[in-house]
């Protein structure tokens, strides 16, 4: 009969156990009417309209690594804030829209309205700037240029 007693208690403290981590969703929206109304047509896809190839196109986007600005702090044994303040070294903030803008821009210079089949893929290598891993952008594709728009 204890040992009964035993599993139900156990089963009902396990049951009741707080959660550990919360559920967490990141989304990433690649936007390509910016591009679109830019004069580029950007797509995953094949593109099925006639059209002039004009070559295969890989982008690599490493970001930049900065100094934040020094942020004042408050000295406890003086009682003031000091004179100085604390910085850091941080990665750029790379966006979906920063990432369009990049290959919008690389088509035109190859005299392209289009970018097809293209892909992106992120990579997390170490960074000796900061000390620990930063994200590499890569993007492959092909570059046309439309007959008909």
């Amino acid at each position: 009969m204890r040992k009964v007693l035993f599993v139900f208690v156990a089963l009902a403290a396990i049951s009741c156990s707080p959660k550990l981590s919360e559920r967490m969703v990141t989304t990433v929206f690649f936007d390509y009417s910016k591009a679109a109304a830019g004069g580029i047509f950007l797509s995953p896809d094949s593109y099925q309209g006639k059209y002039t190839p004009i070559g295969d196109l890989s982008i690599t986007v490493i970001p930049g690594v900065e100094q934040s600005a020094a942020k004042p702090y408050y000295d406890q044994l003086n009682q003031q804030y000091a004179k100085y303040g604390t910085t850091s070294i941080v990665e750029e903030e790379m966006s979906p829209d920063m990432l369009s803008k990049i290959i919008t821009e690389e088509v035109k210079k190859r005299g392209g309205d289009g970018y097809v089949n293209f892909k992106v893929s992120i990579e997390s290598v170490y960074n000796s700037s900061l000390g620990r891993n930063s994200t590499r952008y890569f993007i492959t594709g092909f570059v046309i240029k439309r007959e008909e728009k």
